[in-house]
Formats: structure tokens, C-alpha cells, sequence
């Protein structure tokens, strides 16, 4: 729906209904149809900032200015620094293992248990702070990542939780990524802006930074695979970790593109990255480069997606400008859309659950659904439309107006003194129309 623009967040229940939040309130659609929660449902202000479907189908609504929201079924339950937050502007949602929503705001954190409102004390020196991150140990400690600092939360009584900053850590958090395989391990990875990577493991904390060979401190994403971790930076590749060895992939190692969005690791130990540039595969220390010529329709791959239907091992890329399938050494564009819808639209976030198949969009530009069972390759050439034609200056046929009146075309008889005949044509499709090539 193009009402629905800025999706900040997204999120599914088991009933297959979408939600989503952003700067025109708080929707949801099923089947189909829209219902916009506005004023008269108690979710005002309407600018969302995060949203959270948690796994009791509670909707949690984070707000620019008006707490926090509760929705269950019809009935909205409303917290606000009345009711004992820090503050209402309200930015990440985070539930716990425990039962327990953590909520974020641009003065720290709260958390909510059975509905209580509990405070979570900060040193007054932190106060100015706001949270980024959420993380929980396998253990069942809590980290915050702040804009500046790192904290562990602890509960020092029934209804107290303190906030004790780890004095070694210091930092812009770009996420929490908790590490629990095998399950004694618990490590705690962060990524952050302009510190690199910190990694927190029995007690111990590890930097590490470009001067131990990380291909860079601003660390946009840390993505864990079963061999090891990649940390993706911001705009100078990506290095891969493993049992402590740092190995980088720049365009030093002859990676195409030093910006990149995500990366998958195969089954067979193949790498995939996507880049600003397209879709790169690396297998060994070789790089391949699948773009515009290789049947990619836009320029940046912002998802790979593993397809998880009857054990395939195909994959699901998602370009800035349409879904692909990437099979048999073959990139091939799929499903009758264009994910962009303009130049200014973009993803805010790539959602895919396995168990249904469904791969969910939320953009700047409203959100899309994708059944990818049910996508089929665009394998058929749009038609061809003669849309006027000329005898030197004279107008001899206009489509629209043959359209209009409803008349058939004629056959023309041409004077022997006009001897130059000119036409235009046209393609009509709605998935791509700017991509069409002609030949004549």
C-alpha cells in the first residue's frame, strides 16, 4: 500500500497478518485488506520508531514522543514517563528469555514485566546517553549498547535492575551479536562505530581494531556462520574471524566492491557477498562478480536468502530493483514487481522466515510480501505496440485515438510524391519497463 510509507518496523504473526510501523502510525494487513490504527485507537502520536511482535502475539509500539504502546487483540495499553519511563520517546524493543521487554529509549532503558514498569538505574553522569542494543547471554544477562558506553544489567532486587558500565569499553554501538554455539561458549560480540569489534568471553574483553589487522573500526554488521564470523564494515570489505586468526577481503584480495550489505556462507563453503555493485561469489581466493551483464536487474544486493523449500540449494537474491533466483550458475530475475519504486525508496530491513517461505520488505516506500513459492520467472517478452506513424509530416495512425474512437485501422494508400515513412513503438510491462531493449 503506498500509504504506508517509511515502514520502520515489521513484524508477522502466526495468523500470517503483517504489521508494520512508521511515520504514518501503526497497520496491519491480512488478506489483502488494511486497517490503520490512528487517533481513535489510542495510537497517537502517530510516528512509530520500532515495533515487536513478540512469541504471546502482544504487539509492542515504540513511539517518537508517546511511550511505548501495548496492543492485545482490541484492548491498547498506553506507558509513558507517567508511568515510569525514562522518557517517551521509545526507540528499540527487545524481548528477553525471561519474559521480559526491555524497551530503549533516547535516556537509556526501562524494562516491563507482567505489566509493571520497572526503572533500570544509571549513574547521573550516563543519563544523557541513549540506547542502540539490546543483547542476552545464554546465561540470562542483559547487555545495553549506548551511543557511548556498554553496560551489563543486573537485578539487585525484586523491582531494582542496575545498570553497571564495563569502564574497559567505550563506544558508538552498531549491534550486539550473541554467540552461543557450542552453548558453553556465551561469548558476546559488538560491533561499533569507529572502535571496531569487542568481544567479551569469560570474563575477559578483547579489542580488536585496525592496528590488529581488522579491515576496519566502523563495523556496520557481524554476521555469525559455522566456521566462524564475518564483520562487515561500513565501506572497506569485510574480515572474516576464526579461533582467533583475522583473514580480510578488500579490494587488496580482489573483492569488486569495498561497500557491502550482507553475506551468506554456503553449504559447500562458497561465500556470498552483497555488494553496491552486485552480487559477488568467492570460492577459495577467486571472485566472481555477477552484475548487469550476468542478468542482475538493478546495482546493489541487499539480501541472499537461502531457499528452504524441499531442500533446495538454490538462492534468493534481493536487489535495490527486484527479486532474483540464483540457480545453476545463472542469475535470473523473478515475480512481475520492482521492489523500488523509485529512486529515493529504500529497504530498511530484509525479513525472511523459512517455516512459511515468505519474505517481507519494509521500505521507504511501504512494504512488500513475497510468496516465493508462488514467484515465477519473467521468461516472457512484453508485446509490441505500434503507436504512431507518419507519411513525411502527415499523421497517418495514433494508437490512442485509434483506442478512443474505437475505430479499426485502415489500409493506407500513399501519394507517389511523399516517399518517407517514420514510426514509433512501444513495450508495455509492469514489472520493468524502463529495462526493455528493442531491436529492429
Amino acid at each position: 500500500e503506498g500509504t504506508y510509507t517509511e515502514a520502520l518496523g515489521i513484524g508477522e504473526d502466526k495468523s500470517g497478518s503483517l504489521w508494520l510501523g512508521g511515520q504514518f502510525g501503526l497497520a496491519n494487513i491480512f488478506g489483502g485488506r488494511a486497517n490503520l490504527f490512528g487517533i481513535e485507537n489510542g495510537v497517537d502520536p502517530p510516528f512509530i520508531q520500532a515495533l515487536l511482535v513478540d512469541r504471546e502475539e502482544v504487539i509492542w509500539i515504540g513511539t517518537f514522543g508517546g511511550g511505548l504502546k501495548k496492543l492485545i487483540g482490541d484492548h491498547l495499553r498506553i506507558f509513558t514517563s507517567r508511568e515510569g519511563l525514562l522518557s517517551d520517546n521509545v526507540n528499540t524493543i527487545f524481548p528477553d528469555s525471561k519474559n521480559r521487554i526491555w524497551i530503549g529509549t533516547k535516556n537509556l532503558a526501562n524494562v516491563i514485566k507482567r505489566d509493571s514498569v520497572f526503572s533500570v538505574q544509571f549513574e547521573k553522569r550516563y543519563l544523557n546517553d541513549q540506547t542502540r542494543a539490546f543483547g542476552e547471554k545464554a546465561d540470562g544477562t542483559v547487555y545495553l549498547g549506548a551511543f557511548n558506553y556498554l553496560f551489563r544489567i543486573v537485578q539487585s532486587s525484586r523491582a531494582t535492575f542496575d545498570a553497571l558500565r564495563i569502564p574497559e569499553i567505550r563506544g558508538a554501538y552498531s549491534g550486539i551479536a550473541v554467540i552461543n554455539s557450542p552453548p558453553q561458549s556465551n561469548e558476546l560480540w559488538l560491533g561499533t562505530y569507529g572502535e571496531g569489534v569487542v568481544h567479551l568471553a569469560k570474563g575477559k574483553t578483547t579489542h580488536i581494531t585496525t592496528s590488529d589487522g581488522l579491515v576496519s573500526d566502523m563495523i556496520e554488521n557481524i554476521v555469525p556462520t559455522r566456521n566462524g564470523l564475518w564483520f562487515l564494515s561500513r565501506n572497506n570489505g569485510a574480515t572474516f574471524y576464526r579461533n582467533g586468526m583475522l583473514k580480510n577481503y578488500s579490494g587488496a584480495e580482489g573483492l569488486p566492491s569495498k561497500m557491502l550489505f550482507c553475506v551468506l556462507e554456503d553449504n559447500d563453503s562458497t561465500v556470498w557477498f552483497g555488494t553496491n555493485k552486485g552480487l559477488v561469489r568467492m570460492r577459495g581466493n577467486a571472485f566472481r562478480l555477477y552484475g548487469n551483464e550476468e542478468g542482475l536487474v538493478g546495482t546493489s544486493v541487499l539480501g541472499i536468502i537461502k531457499d528452504s523449500s524441499h531442500g533446495s540449494s538454490d538462492l534468493w537474491i534481493v536487489s535495490d530493483r527486484a527479486l532474483h533466483r540464483f540457480e545453476h550458475d545463472k542469475l535470473q530475475s523473478y515475480a512481475s514487481f520492482s521492489i523500488m519504486s523509485s529512486e529515493e525508496t529504500s529497504i530498511n530491513q530484509v525479513t525472511y522466515q523459512a517455516s512459511t517461505n515468505q519474505l517481507w520488505l519494509a521500505t521507504t516506500n511501504g512494504a512488500v510480501r513475497v510468496n516465493l513459492a508462488a514467484a515465477r520467472r519473467l521468461n516472457v517478452a512484453p508485446p509490441i505496440h505500434m503507436t504512431k506513424v507518419f507519411n513525411d509530416e502527415v499523421l497517418l495512425y495514433d494508437e490512442l485515438a485509434t483506442i478512443s474512437s474505437g475505430n479499426e485501422l485502415k489500409r493506407f494508400v500513399l501519394p507517389y510524391n511523399r516517399n518517407n515513412i517514420s514510426f514509433s513503438y512501444a513495450s508495455t510491462s509492469f514489472a520493468r519497463e524502463e529495462e526493455i531493449l528493442y531491436r529492429y
